[in-house]
């Protein structure tokens, strides 16, 4: 799915805090909730059901996506923290990752190769 980026200027907020009717920007910022909304579920299912590696590999295509680059500098501490697993599990996931190529890694710069993999 293509996501597409706003800007809202600040002028506009004040004059939505000032009680002028924005319908369009309603509708706009009561979608954004919704997914936001969605993405929290998700996450949270996705955290109760998956293992490390499914969880790592999820979190880090989230994470390409908002820095909008393939390159991360990133460590396996920070990685277990956000992934709330032990460093060790990240770890033996990351080697595993790139074995298959995935992601190339090396002391704080994470990379990711491959960003869909084929189905089946």
């Amino acid at each position: 799915m293509a996501a597409s980026r706003a800007r809202v200027e600040k002028r506009r907020l004040q004059v939505v805090q000032a009680g002028e009717r924005t319908p369009h920007l309603q509708m706009v910022l009561s979608g954004y909730a919704v997914v936001q909304g969605l993405q929290i579920v998700q996450t949270a299912a996705c955290n109760r059901l998956h293992d490390v590696g499914e969880r790592l590999a999820r979190w880090l295509l989230m994470a390409a996506d908002r820095v909008g680059s393939n390159s991360l500098a990133i460590t396996h501490d920070f990685l277990a923290a956000m992934l709330g697993a032990d460093r060790s599990s990240v770890s033996v996931a990351a080697k595993i990752l790139q074995r298959k190529k995935i992601i190339e890694y090396r002391r704080g710069a994470l990379e990711i190769r491959v960003l869909r993999l084929p189905l089946g």
